[in-house]
């Protein structure tokens, strides 16, 4: 079975399809072949003369399909009309570019259209820096622009019955117009990167076979967020599976919508207590702490929590076990 996913509509394009969670690939298998059909389509297209290289992108993908990526801010760029039948992507690719003065990075999967000083993008690599658990997956996606990339991995997230999640100081960069084929999930990620301009030497990639994180240099918070010790757990078994959307799992389990924009602490907690089957409460003052949408898959307890605190950038801030509750606490000082 392919989940369907659907951006909201104030964010023009988006959708992300993927296979069922029993169908995840063992970690370590290998790639599936990326068919250069899906990925350079040959392009029949009318584009008209009052349209912008965003909108093109758009027509592109709902028409023609195939692997194309913009930078964030070249989407407005006017584009006089073009016609195109039955033309190389790769030649349809190149004179976008020509006509909107642009540059073009040709990878192996797909294109990325970016302006002349942006070159540190082209550098951007996850590398071996992913679990094997996704570095094989293929996944095609489609965002358009202004999309927050804590909202285009939780799609994701929700997409492939896992957790892309990034910090606070990463997801609220937004990312330009894109289609891309199914290609692998790697190359994706690496994609909405270039186009959301993150500075190659500012990321940071944690992964496990349940979950990657991306966050900023800056970001020190500890990768393990629990306060105290295992024996103080209390009644509350950390090591148990669950699935968390916040701020709230969709009426429609198959359809997720998403808010804009980050909420308060306290106001995800209720949504946060239900799904993970264990109440969970924030100390005085923490309430107003900022949780941007995110969806955690098949996780841990102990990962929820984790990843949920790490999105904030200092590491001020833990959870500890209170009897049959979870609470999010301020570290202690050192002496």
């Amino acid at each position: 079975m392919r989940k369907p996913v659907l951006l909201a509509a104030c964010l023009a394009l988006a959708a992300c399809q993927t296979t069922a969670p029993d169908a995840r690939p063992d970690a370590g298998a290998e790639a599936p072949p990326v068919s250069t059909a899906e990925t350079r389509p040959p392009v029949t297209l009318d584009l008209p003369g009052t349209g912008t290289l965003g909108e093109a992108v758009l027509k592109l993908s709902e028409e023609v399909g195939g692997s194309l990526v913009l930078m964030s801010g070249t989407e407005n760029r006017a584009l006089g009309p073009m016609k195109f039948s039955e033309t190389p992507f790769e030649d349809v690719v190149a004179q976008l570019a020509e006509h909107t003065g642009y540059k073009v990075q040709e990878c192996p999967n797909y294109f990325f259209i970016y302006p002349e000083g942006y070159e540190a993008l082209l550098d951007i690599s996850l590398g071996d820096r992913l679990d094997p658990a996704f570095r094989d997956v293929a996944v095609p996606m489609a965002f358009g622009h202004q999309t927050p990339l804590y909202e285009a991995f939780a799609l994701l997230s929700d997409a492939r019955d896992t957790a892309i999640v990034a910090g606070n100081v990463v997801a609220d960069a937004v990312c330009g117009p894109m289609t891309l084929a199914e290609i692998p999930l790697q190359d994706g990620l690496e994609a909405i990167l270039k186009s959301a301009r993150v500075e190659p030497a500012a990321l940071k990639v944690d992964s496990t076979a349940d979950y990657i994180f991306l966050y900023s240099v800056e970001n020190t918070v500890p990768a393990d967020t629990r306060i105290g010790t295992p024996s103080a757990e209390g009644g509350v078994d950390l090591e148990a599976r669950v699935d968390v959307v916040l701020p709230a799992p969709p009426e429609d389990p198959g359809r997720l919508r998403l808010p804009p924009g980050a909420l308060p602490l306290r106001r995800v907690l209720g949504a946060l207590s239900q799904q993970l089957g264990v109440k969970v409460v924030a100390e005085k003052g923490l309430g107003q702490l900022p949780v941007n949408p995110c969806v955690f898959r098949g996780v841990k307890r102990s990962t929820a929590m984790d990843l949920l605190i790490r999105q904030w950038p200092v590491p001020e801030f833990g959870y500890g076990i209170e009897g049959n509750r979870i609470v999010i606490r301020r570290r202690p000082k050192a002496p």
